[in-house]
């Protein structure tokens, strides 16, 4: 029997399992759903009437007749633009607007005046990361420390947690601190060259690597650009993250009309999808603001620019899980570690970051080391594997059930990594893997393998057929 009919019928034998059990999956789900919708908090029957939140469009309409009145803005009026975008953020923060612009104050203060000292980055670092903790420990800080006579302003706190929040604010400032001593330093970033060679401009389109990578001039580091760059308010909550290079270079263009409908009618189809399947209440705050970002005038990169279920590998899948985050860390901790040159080092600096620039808890620690654990085998084998050109069928067949195998302990170890930093955290290991590995869970734990090995074959038979 040749290959290809034997790889047909592997696929169909893989579709076969993959609609059984995907089925018996939604409808347990749903069964869920419905036996407990009135016991657990969030969970409802997924519809459409009723669900739409007028408050979550209100800004969308701000940022729609703001795009509107100043589709064209001049040199001057960048700023005046860019102001324009922080009423929404810091109207729901009213008495802690005061940290924040302290804080963002005294670090615009600090690259101004180490930016052309060697470790001028260092002390950016240090600062950021000593904020990062402090807002955690002291819990934003309460107006009562300064004096009991600002005691009452805590009544006055907002919506949100600032520091919270605040976390995003963070990777903005460093950005900005890095870009701009980097800038002064001077770029070795060859434009005409990666236009040669990459597809995104050469098809006309925007290129978020060439407008983070380019560098600006020196005149483009305002404090009032700055200060838009850290509260623009699409990007203030969540992201996605983007370096200031990319932000302030956009700031006198804007995306065409054309390119607004076209995302907003891509996007419309998984808002309704969302409403009609999901069972869970889920915030679609991101959804709205990928719309207003475009409506907005700054393009991002994409959060999750391939699913993450189409990952069978720790690199690829970090590399598409919150992609624009991951683009952060690559410029401004992976690359300035050393990049690849100290690869089985420097992912340990980069995942206790990640760990701590989410909370200070020794669950997340845990989690960072144990994804940290699982990669590094990963990247030894791989660079074998790269090395490695099976030549007779029967070699190929072997290498690659070997690769299905280690995608499925991929997905298995991520899974293990996210019960452990997500759920039991530390101290709950040993009692985690004792009933996990007990007898009575074994058959689910192997329905639970079979189930990734299947996934992790059907995702190498999907990038089969986009090659050919």
């Amino acid at each position: 029997m040749s290959s290809v009919p034997w790889k047909r019928l592997e696929l169909a034998a893989l579709c076969a399992y993959a609609v059984v059990f995907y089925s018996a999956m939604v409808q347990r789900s749903l069964r869920l759903a419905r036996d407990y919708s009135g016991k657990l908090y969030g969970l409802r029957a997924g519809s459409i009437p009723g669900r739409l939140n007028v408050c979550k469009f209100a800004p969308s309409l701000f940022q729609f007749t703001s795009r509107i009145n100043k589709s064209h803005p001049l040199e001057g009026q960048r700023g005046l633009v860019g102001l324009a975008y922080i009423v929404p953020d810091l109207s729901m923060l009213p008495t802690c607007v005061g940290f924040i612009l302290v804080i963002a104050g005294v670090n615009y203060a600090i690259v101004k005046l180490f930016a052309r000292y060697k470790y001028c980055t260092g002390i950016i670092w240090s600062f950021n990361l000593a904020m990062l903790t402090l807002n955690r420990v002291y819990e934003g800080y309460s107006f009562s420390l300064f004096g009991q006579q600002l005691a009452f302003l805590d009544n006055y706190r907002g919506t949100f947690r600032w520091h919270i929040c605040f976390n995003f604010v963070v990777l903005r400032m460093i950005s900005f601190g890095c870009d701009y001593c980097w800038t002064l330093s001077s770029s070795h970033f060859d434009h005409k060259k990666h236009m040669q060679k990459c597809e995104v401009c050469y098809s006309g389109k925007t290129c978020y690597f060439a407008l983070q990578e380019k560098g600006l001039s020196v005149d483009k580091y305002t404090f009032l650009t700055y200060l838009c760059y850290l509260t623009y308010a699409p990007l203030y909550i969540a992201g996605p993250v983007v370096s200031y290079n990319a932000f302030a270079a956009q700031l006198t263009h804007w995306s065409s009309y054309a390119g607004v409908v076209l995302y907003v009618v891509k996007i419309l189809p998984y808002l309704a999808l969302l409403q009609v399947l999901v069972t869970v209440n889920l915030n679609r705050q991101g959804f709205n603001l990928s719309i207003l970002l475009q409506v907005g005038g700054v393009e991002t990169p994409e959060n999750m620019p391939r699913c993450i279920n189409n990952c069978p590998d720790l690199e690829s899948f970090w590399k598409s899980w919150h992609a624009s985050f991951n683009r952060w860390l690559v410029r401004y901790v992976y690359i300035p570690l050393g990049g690849s040159r100290r690869k089985l080092i420097s992912v340990w600096i980069v995942f206790t970051f990640v760990a701590v620039w989410h909370d200070l808890e020794w669950k997340l620690i845990s989690w960072a080391w144990l994804t940290c654990l699982f990669f590094v085998p990963e990247i030894v084998i791989k660079s074998f594997s790269n090395n490695f050109q099976a030549k007779s069928t029967l070699g190929r067949f072997i290498h690659r059930e070997l690769c299905v195998i280690a995608g499925a302990v991929t997905v298995s170890s991520l899974m293990v990594a996210n019960l452990v930093g997500y759920v039991v955290g530390p101290s709950g290991i040993k009692v985690l893997m004792s009933r996990m590995l007990h007898k009575d869970a074994l058959p689910a734990l192997g329905i639970i393998f079979s189930t990734f090995y299947v996934g992790v074959k059907l995702i190498f038979h999907i990038r089969d057929a986009r090659k050919t």
